[in-house]
């Protein structure tokens, strides 16, 4: 057991408070993609779109040129033509998916790229599972269920390049920032499932098949 050293004013290492000032620009970025708009473009090309994108929400967007125009599909003057109303995430997957571009949150922007890039380049994010699981008894049971059903071949356990590490009640993850998307939507509604029956344990087989130890065991797994 390590014993944490007394928290005063101007004691902590340079490397947490440096780690806390990337990680609350990350999530600040982060946000913004949550923030709805109306938009309308016809024939726009794709750099002004990242430059409407910077005015609507005040947030820097830009465009990874060398990466895009290695990936063969599109430029920063493919002309982009779609209209609706949809959070930022959304308006960036329909501009994007026609392209193979997705996006990357960094700490001082929000950087337009492509599928390959991001997949190469993942971003790392950490959950406490004590929000949804009472203990450890059904990690190995949530860790299957995010590798089947999150991007399932990015995984390293099928070849990919994302990852999964736990640290007491701590999951890292590697992956892209649409898969950290996923993974929330996946963690909320199984935060919503009966607490009692998640205290039930899950078996996990040698195959990765999931094994339920009752008839209400691990529902949402």
């Amino acid at each position: 057991q390590w014993q944490r050293p007394d928290a005063t004013a101007g004691t902590e290492p340079s490397w947490l408070v440096g780690g806390r000032t990337a990680v609350e620009g990350v999530e600040n970025n982060r946000e913004v993609l949550s923030q709805k708009f109306e938009f309308d473009f016809k024939q726009t090309p794709l750099q002004q779109v990242v430059v409407w994108l910077t005015e609507q929400t005040g947030t820097q967007f830009y465009c990874n040129t060398t990466e895009i125009e290695l990936g063969g599909l599109a430029d920063v003057d493919s002309p982009i033509t779609v209209k609706g109303s949809a959070t930022v995430r959304e308006i960036i997957r329909l501009v994007g998916d026609p392209l193979e571009l997705t996006y990357r949150v960094n700490e001082s922007n929000i950087e337009i790229t492509t599928k390959d890039h991001a997949n190469e380049e993942p971003s790392m994010r950490f959950y406490d599972l004590s929000y949804i699981l009472p203990n450890s008894a059904n990690v190995d049971a949530l860790l299957t269920a995010i590798q089947q059903s999150v991007a399932p071949l990015d995984w390293d356990t099928n070849g990919g390049q994302s990852t999964i590490s736990i640290v007491g009640s701590m999951m890292i993850v590697s992956a892209p920032d649409t898969s950290h998307q996923s993974l929330e939507i996946l963690l909320l509604n199984i935060a919503r499932m009966n607490p009692r029956n998640a205290e039930q344990r899950v078996k996990v087989g040698v195959s990765g098949d999931v094994e339920l130890s009752g008839g209400n065991a691990g529902g949402m797994f």
